[in-house]
Order: structure tokens, then sequence, then C-alpha cells
């Protein structure tokens, strides 16, 4: 359950944690626009995309090499692709005539909690001894598979993938495995957990090549000489749709640019401030001072609000957390604090209004909402 919250003003309600990385202190960044060049191989993606599931059972390692044989077609197609680039952007197809997409320019903004997540995969893959390339695979990745988000909604809405690298269950070892009902459960399904997640990427698991096994022998599961960090993220995630990864390269660079900024990280997240059972719902941006974050506990029926800094961090500024249940009186965390206000929970059955504030300005709901009991 989330802990009561303390309405109570502290200048060190919270212990300062030792950080050893750092990061941007704005709560939304903005990479470098990537230009990507447009061939037939993307217009062949539709028609993969009907031919071919993105994901195969794996309740066995048989089953898990059915996957392998699904993918390997994709891939076989590859270097016949690359010598289409030249045919004028329309490709004839079963009889589907497949016009290419104009060249587009993409660009992808990462948020403060964005950064924290990414934070956890590098590290995880230096703890490691991963290279700069396998380093480059896990953050390109997770930007394809999840945004850059620790626990993605739905879980296990494609098949049975969860997490920040939408693995799939035969990740977990037969040792780590919940229950039956544990799966999708923080605390309980360890996919969940970026760092597990990320460590596991990098290392692999019974059965299942890690990354760096795979970066070293330089050869993918069908052959296929590893040449980017794109080949090296789809030798290890196995995906229906190869080339994704290659296309967020440039994305993946300006993250690990960002990461290498100044500034700290907050070491504090708003699960591990709310307490076990809470996962965001909802967030507000506190003019790139911050970010309040809302949170439910589905077995608690309680909601939470926490106010983290993205700046002035270890640094006593006003900061604030409220939350009011239709028919209640709000609660309210406020004071001067260094890196969160709240956390401030409460059973809600019905409508909250909730928000906090940074340094005077204020962000969240002013109307009644999230109303679901």
């Amino acid at each position: 359950m989330c802990p009561t919250p303390s309405l109570t003003a502290s200048a060190n309600a919270h212990t300062v944690r030792p950080l050893a990385h750092t990061t941007p202190e704005t709560t939304m960044i903005t990479s470098p626009v990537t230009a990507h060049r447009t061939s037939p191989r993307s217009a062949l993606r539709p028609v993969l995309r009907v031919l071919l599931p993105t994901r195969s059972p794996d309740r066995d390692r048989q089953q898990d090499r059915q996957q392998d044989r699904q993918v390997k077609p994709v891939r076989r197609l590859r270097p016949v692709l690359r010598g289409l680039g030249g045919l004028g952007g329309v490709l004839l197809l079963s009889g589907a005539a497949l016009s290419a997409a104009p060249s587009a320019a993409h660009a992808q903004s990462f948020t403060t909690e964005q950064v924290k997540v990414a934070h956890v995969v590098r590290d995880a893959g230096r703890a490691v001894h991963a290279s700069d390339r396998a380093v480059l695979a896990a953050l390109e990745t997770v930007i394809v598979e999840s945004n850059v988000r620790a626990n993605p909604q739905p879980c296990e809405g494609d098949h049975d993938s969860a997490g920040a690298f939408q693995q799939r269950r035969v990740w977990v070892p037969a040792g780590q495995r919940p229950s039956a009902g544990g799966w999708c459960v923080p605390g309980k399904d360890p996919r969940l957990n970026v760092k597990w997640a990320a460590q596991h990427f990098y290392t692999g698991s019974p059965g299942v090549q890690g990354a760096i096994a795979l970066d070293k022998r330089g050869i993918d599961p069908w052959g296929q000489k590893i040449r980017t960090a794109g080949d090296l993220a789809q030798a290890t995630q196995r995906s229906a749709f190869p080339d994704r990864y290659d296309e967020r390269e440039g994305d993946a660079r300006a993250l690990l640019k960002l990461l290498g900024q100044g500034g700290p990280v907050n070491p504090y997240s708003p699960e591990e401030v709310c307490g076990a059972g809470f996962q965001v719902i909802d967030s507000a941006d506190v003019g790139g001072r911050g970010t309040v974050y809302l949170l439910w506990n589905a077995g608690a029926r309680q909601n939470c609000v926490v106010t983290l800094k993205a700046r002035d961090l270890g640094k006593v500024t006003s900061t604030s957390a409220y939350l009011q249940v239709r028919g209640q009186t709000v609660a309210t965390n406020s004071g001067s604090f260094k890196y969160y206000a709240g956390p401030v929970s409460k059973v809600a059955p019905g409508c909250i209004k909730w928000g906090g504030s940074i340094d005077g300005i204020k962000a969240g709901a002013s109307a009644w909402e999230h109303c679901g009991s």
C-alpha cells in the first residue's frame, strides 16, 4: 500500500542519494532531426505485417525455434530488397502495387522520465561491459518497442510481450517466473523492472542469446553478418520488422548524447515514492521544472500523487502535491523539498482532482476526472 502522506513540510524530508551519472534538467528535450531514406523495403512492411505474425507462441523451446523460422524469410529478403533501391519507389508483390512513401524527416522528443529509463538501460550495459554498439542497440530497442517507457500499456498487448524491451515470457528464467496471476504485476513480473530487462537484453537468459554474446559472435541467428546496432537489436529481439531498429539510430545517438550532458537526474521514481502496487496513469509537466504524476493501485483502490523535481535537485525549493476525492477535503503535501513532494494517497471510489506545483508554477487537473470506481 502507499504510505500515508505526511502533511507536515520538512526541508530535509528526502535523503540525498549519490549519483554516478548526469542527465539534462529540462523536462522536454528534443533530439536533432534525423532524415530517413525511403526504399521499397519500407513498402513491403504492410505486406509482411499480414504475412508474418510479430510474435509466435513460446511455451517451449521448440515453439521458440518456430519463431526463428517465421522471421527468417524476412531476413532472406534483405539482400533482394537492398538491390531494389533504384526501381523508382514502386514494387509489385503478389499482384499488389505498393507505392513507397516520399522521404520524410523524423524527430524524437524525450521527456525527463524517458531520459531516466535510458539512463538505466545505458548503465546496465556499462555494468556488464557491453560494447558501445550493444548499448546503442539497447537504446534503439526501447525506442522502437516501448517509446522508452518503463511499463507501456496494455501489458502483454502484443501476444505476451511486456516491459521497456517488450520481452516475451521466454526471457524469464524458470526460477524467476511468477505464478499464473503474477504476470504483468509490478514487483512480480521481472520484465517490468527496467534494470532487470536491460541486464537480460545484454546477457540473455537460458535458451535466449543476449546482445553481448551475439555482438562478439558477429553473426545473427539466421547466419547473416551483424553490421549495425540495428542488426544487433534485431538479432536479440527477433522482430518480424527487422529494419525498424536501424531507422531509429539517429534518435538513439541523440539520446546517448543527452545522457552525457550536465545536470543530475532525480534518483527517485513515482512508483518508488508511492510504494508497491502503484502504476503511473497520468502526468503533467510543471513548466519544465519537473513533473506531477498520478498513480493508481488497483488492489488497494487508491490513487497517489507525487511531484518530482527536474531542476535544483538536492537544493530545497518550494514543491507541492495534492489529491482530492469528490466529496472530501483536499489532501496536500507542500513545503521546501530537495527531490519531491508527496506521496499523497487516498482511497478513490469516484472522481478526483490532482496536481502539484514547483516554485509557484502549478500543473494538474482543474476539473473532476478519472471517475472510474
